[in-house]
């Protein structure tokens, strides 16, 4: 019972987390942009309101899309809370979740393994990176690590998260010097 309770507190304050990443990127864009006569064009924050970020993540659950969380959001779930300028998604290669994921936000991922593209939601924009293939993993492992993600619950909504150690390995593999800085900060994270 002890241990049941002690996972439910783990687990509500990996939600807060999310909270609290997305209360900190929107402080931080908030004053980039009062610094800048430009912000509009400026996105060099995620700079996103609780209303679009429900949004934007209701039209991928009632679509049906398989989907996995793996940048910035995945760390902040996991206690590691850096300010970002996009959100990373890994996406279930099969054609039909593409299908799916083409009509309910018109990101053709067929086309190329992987994009940025400027996302508008409730007339807000964000940057989101799109992945069919990560560093380490690649679009067959998929399903193997969407059997295993955190569920996240933010806002009500369900959202699937690369769990810690595949977010270790997954970092640890890129070649961005910033991807092994997060690796090594996840490592020292204490649950």
């Amino acid at each position: 019972m002890k241990e049941s309770i002690g996972m439910l507190k783990s687990h509500q304050h990996k939600n807060a987390n999310i909270n609290n990443f997305l209360a900190m990127n929107r402080l931080t864009s908030q004053m980039k942009m009062s610094e800048r006569e430009d912000y509009r064009k400026y996105t060099a924050s995620f700079n996103l309101t609780n209303t679009a970020f429900k949004e934007f993540f209701n039209k991928l659950n009632e679509q049906n899309i398989k989907y996995i969380m793996i940048g910035c959001l995945a760390a902040a779930y996991h206690g590691c809370i850096r300010t970002c300028d996009h959100l990373e998604i890994w996406f279930e290669p099969d054609d039909k979740n593409l299908k799916r994921l083409k009509n309910a936000l018109a990101i053709d991922l067929q086309a190329a393994d992987d994009t940025d593209q400027i996302i508008s939601v409730s007339e807000e924009d964000f940057c989101l990176k799109s992945y069919l293939n990560l560093n380490y993993f690649t679009a067959k492992d998929f399903n193997w690590c969407y059997a295993k993600a955190d569920t996240a619950i933010v806002l009500e909504i369900e959202i699937p998260i690369l769990n810690l150690d595949d977010l270790i390995v997954e970092k640890t593999a890129s070649k961005k010097a910033e991807d092994h800085s997060l690796a090594e900060a996840l490592e020292r994270l204490e649950w």
